[in-house]
């Protein structure tokens, strides 16, 4: 099975990764930290990106990633509005990627009501 190699764009859970960045890297053995997106999509040896920015800023992050032949993850909302949410799908099919949208903690407030219980 090939490996699908990933490049995460954001600050993630409350800055964690961006406070963290270079210790998770150093603990996980990711070989390289980009500044900018803009690096991360010129890298040819990332075939993903997963998105962990603000919602305004979804849509241009994305276009970037899949305008560089990238795989895009990201979380929901897709976008703030339905045109910038079409000119995201527009780019996935126009270059042959995968957008998907992501429902983070989707579940996680059952489990804390059948915690509490």
């Amino acid at each position: 099975m090939e490996k699908v190699r990933i490049g995460f764009v954001g600050a993630g859970f409350m800055g964690l990764l961006a406070r963290l960045g270079r210790r998770i890297a150093e603990r996980y053995r990711i070989p390289k930290i980009y500044e900018t997106r803009e690096e991360l999509c010129a890298e040819t040896s990332t075939d993903a990106v997963v998105e962990f920015t603000s919602d305004d800023i979804h849509a241009p992050v994305a276009i970037d990633g899949m305008n560089a032949g990238k795989h895009v993850c990201l979380e929901k909302p897709m976008a703030p509005n339905l045109p910038d949410a079409r000119t995201m799908e527009d780019t996935a099919d126009r270059n042959g990627v995968k957008l998907m949208i992501g429902y983070m903690k989707r579940s996680g407030h059952r489990i804390g009501q059948i915690n509490n219980r």
